[in-house]
């Protein structure tokens, strides 16, 4: 039986994960709802790929509005490259710190520390528990951090600048963020990004 593509938009781009994935909109998620209340920040999409490897996925799309509504605002985050990267990288940190809260919360639950065992097993019945357990564990053993960011080829250098700023901002970690190009997708046929 064929499973049906989770699709999410952002930025006026479709990201479409096909059944290899385990993927959450993070930061609509009520995890974050809660979480963002005490000042954590938040990357678009969370997700688990052929649960070996789990993927913090912020995006960034620089391209000019059609409509000329967002070109000046465009413009000046532009102008500021430094702070996309700071900004980009707090997302990150901030991010893998909720993973571990919300594990810590699910272990003071008696029906999780009941479960646990199971977890593996229970992927259907139990699905946010299955996906944060996972993405905890994960956490240890490989990550990776994409920004995908779109910007217009007399832009395109900001990219190396802002990948090392978002890199020093979480050097001594064992992270490592890679800013790369909607159309530079290490993730296909799993993922299919569609602007």
């Amino acid at each position: 039986m064929a499973i049906n593509p989770v699709v999410f938009q952002e930025s006026g781009v479709s990201f479409v994960f096909n059944q290899n994935w385990l993927v959450r909109s993070y930061d609509t998620h009520t995890y974050f709802q809660g979480l963002s209340g005490a000042g954590l920040k938040g990357v678009d999409f969370l997700g688990v790929h052929n649960r070996d490897h789990l993927v913090l996925m912020e995006v960034k799309n620089y391209l000019p509005d059609p409509a000329g509504r967002r070109n000046r605002q465009i413009a000046q985050r532009l102008a500021a490259p430094e702070a996309i990267g700071v900004s980009i990288a707090s997302k990150m940190r901030d991010t893998l710190r909720a993973i571990d809260l919300i594990h810590r919360y699910f272990q003071t639950r008696f029906g999780y520390r009941l479960a646990y065992p199971f977890l593996p097993w229970m992927k259907q019945a139990t699905p946010e528990w299955y996906f944060w357990t996972n993405a905890r564990k994960l956490m240890d053993t490989r990550v990776s951090m994409i920004c995908w960011m779109q910007l217009e080829a007399d832009h395109a250098h900001l990219a190396s600048l802002i990948q090392d700023v978002a890199n020093r901002e979480v050097e001594g970690r064992n992270l490592h963020i890679d800013i790369l190009p909607f159309s530079q997708n290490p993730f296909e046929p799993d993922l299919q990004i569609r602007v």
